[in-house]
C-alpha cells in the first residue's frame, strides 16, 4: 500500500530566473510604482492598481530547461514508490500527478529561507541588528561562507533586499547592492545543491542583474551572481557578467517585456517627466 510522505528540505532548484516553483504554479510577484511590494495581487487587482511585475515574473515567460527537469524527477521519484497495483495506467498517471503537485505545494521554500538568513546577516554588517534566529532548514555555514566571500572580494554592504519600480513598467528586490574599490555592485544571491554537479551559471542569471541594475539606477554597476552550495557547506562560487553580457541580456529582457504586456493585456509603464 502506498503511503505519502512529505518532501523534507527539497526545494526547485536555483531556477534560470530565480522563480521558485510551488504545486505547479509559477508565483507572480507585484509591486506598486513606488516600489512597494504588493505580493498576492491578481492580475485583475494589478490592472486596477497599475501594479508593475517582477522581474521573475516576466522572465518566467521563456522556458527554463533546468526547472522542467526539476518537475520530471519529482514525478519520477513518486512514480517510483506508488507501485501500479491494480490501477489502471489512467488512474496511476492521474494518481503520480496528484501526489507530486501536493508534495511539491508542501516543500518547504529553502531558497527563501536562505534570502532570509542573507539578508540578516548583511543586515548585521549594516548595525541594523544585533542578532536573529534562522530557519532550522539554513546551514549557517552555507551563510558564512557567503559573507567571507564578500569580505575577501572587498565588497562593502550598502543596502540589502532593496525594492524598486522603473518606468518601463518591471520592479523587483535586489539582494544586495555594494561598492567595491568606488565601482557599485549589483549583487544576486543563488542557492543549490551542488554535489556531483557542479556550480551552474544560466544566461537568464544575467538577465536578472541586468533588469536589477537598471531598475535601481546603476547602469555602470558591476554585475554578480553568487551561488552559495546548499549540500557542501562552505563552497560558493561567483561571475561577474561582463558588460557585453549585461548589455545584450538587458535587450532581451526589454524585449520578453513588451511580450508580457502584450500577453497579459496589462502595460503599467508611466512616463517621467524631467525638468
Amino acid at each position: 500500500m502506498f503511503q505519502r510522505k512529505q518532501i523534507v528540505g527539497i526545494s526547485p532548484p536555483p531556477s534560470r530566473s530565480g522563480v521558485c516553483l510551488l504545486g505547479g504554479m509559477m508565483s507572480d510577484h507585484w509591486y506598486t510604482q513606488l516600489g512597494e511590494p504588493a505580493y498576492g495581487a491578481t492580475l485583475k487587482e494589478a490592472r486596477e492598481r497599475r501594479l508593475v511585475p517582477s522581474v521573475t515574473t516576466v522572465l518566467g515567460i521563456k522556458r527554463a530547461p533546468g526547472l522542467e527537469w526539476w518537475k520530471v524527477s519529482q514525478h519520477l521519484a513518486v512514480a517510483h514508490e506508488m507501485q501500479p497495483d491494480s490501477m489502471s495506467l489512467t488512474e496511476w498517471e492521474r494518481a503520480v500527478r496528484a501526489e507530486t503537485k501536493v508534495r511539491m505545494s508542501e516543500a518547504p521554500d529553502i531558497g527563501s529561507a536562505y534570502h532570509d538568513a542573507l539578508e540578516a546577516e548583511t543586515a548585521k554588517m549594516l548595525g541594523k541588528i544585533d542578532r536573529y534566529t534562522p530557519s532550522p532548514f539554513v546551514d549557517t555555514r552555507a551563510v558564512r561562507a557567503a559573507m567571507d566571500w564578500l569580505e575577501a572580494q572587498e565588497i562593502v554592504p550598502v543596502a540589502a533586499e532593496v525594492p524598486f519600480a522603473h518606468p518601463l513598467g518591471f520592479g523587483g528586490k535586489v539582494d544586495l547592492i555594494g561598492k567595491r574599490k568606488g565601482r557599485s555592485v549589483v549583487l544576486d544571491y543563488k542557492t543549490s545543491e551542488t554535489s556531483g554537479k557542479g556550480f551552474r551559471f544560466y544566461p537568464e542569471y544575467c538577465a536578472q542583474l541586468a533588469a536589477y541594475g537598471e531598475g535601481v539606477f546603476l547602469p555602470k554597476s558591476s554585475r554578480i551572481s553568487l551561488i552559495i552550495s546548499r549540500d557542501e557547506p562552505g563552497r560558493v562560487q561567483s561571475k561577474t557578467w561582463t558588460p557585453g553580457e549585461v548589455a545584450r541580456r538587458w535587450e532581451e529582457f526589454k524585449h520578453l517585456l513588451e511580450v508580457w504586456k502584450i500577453n497579459n493585456n496589462h502595460d503599467p509603464s508611466w512616463e517621467v517627466n524631467v525638468q
